[in-house]
């Protein structure tokens, strides 16, 4: 089964999620891994969810003295299992680095909460032909800290950032050939097998063509994730 996940970013008032969550409770989601990842202080909402639950931060410590944080230990006790690392908005408008993407890995892969690591390339990266060159090095700067055992916990999100919330989505041979690419490097230098989600811009108008693809093993939705008759719109095309 493909995975679904659906990052809310920060968004929905508190009446808002709990409609939200009314509403999404009601849908047939039996043919995918079905993950909802709410913005934090909704969290304890969906800590008896039948369906996987998400974070979209970690801090990169452990515990103490960080105002504002959330621990790998504290998402832990609220049912969390998956969490989100490196989204493109966390590398540039928060500026976090490698350093803090192996800290918060090497965290939750020890509470058991499964990363979704995010890499992508910016539009001129993809105009100068970079791409893959972007994403191996990505992988490779946090990977290479990491053994194997550890690494197979890991699942790869793939966003081409120009196309996060732009509306615009890389084309079917695009995506395939990059998705081709990061599988055969992960295997190739890592030895290991990881699911790879596609991100950026997925929604009910393009998520069947998407569904084409053959390599992508789920989505990682924006936008699309807040309107429950979307969400339900997207479930029917995926396979």
């Amino acid at each position: 089964m493909k995975y679904f996940v659906l990052n809310h970013k920060m968004n929905l008032s508190y009446p808002e999620i709990l409609t939200y969550k009314e509403q999404i409770q009601k849908l047939d989601i039996s043919n995918v891994h079905f993950v909802v990842v709410p913005s934090f202080p909704y969290l304890p909402l969906f800590k008896d969810a039948s369906y996987g639950v998400g974070s979209q931060n970690v801090a990169f410590r452990a515990y103490g003295a960080l105002t504002g944080e959330v621990s790998a230990l504290q998402l832990s006790s609220l049912g969390v299992t998956y969490t989100i690392v490196a989204h493109s908005e966390r590398r540039q408008i928060m500026k976090e680095t490698d350093a803090d993407f192996i800290q918060k890995i090497e965290l939750l892969l020890q509470t058991n909460i499964r990363p979704i690591f995010c890499i992508g390339e910016t539009e001129t990266e993809r105009e100068q032909g970079k791409t893959n060159d972007v994403l191996s090095s990505q992988i490779e700067d946090v990977f290479s800290s990491f053994d194997t055992s550890n690494l197979q916990s890991i699942i790869l999100a793939y966003e081409p950032v120009w196309a996060i919330g732009t509306g615009k989505v890389a084309s079917n041979e695009d995506i395939e050939e990059t998705v081709s690419n990061i599988k055969e490097f992960v295997s190739t230098h890592y030895h290991v097998d990881l699911p790879v989600l596609y991100g950026g811009s997925v929604n009910p108008s393009n998520i069947a063509s998407l569904e084409v693809v053959p390599n992508i093993d789920g989505y990682l939705i924006g936008g699309a994730s807040l309107d429950p008759k979307k969400i339900e719109e997207m479930l029917k095309e995926v396979r």
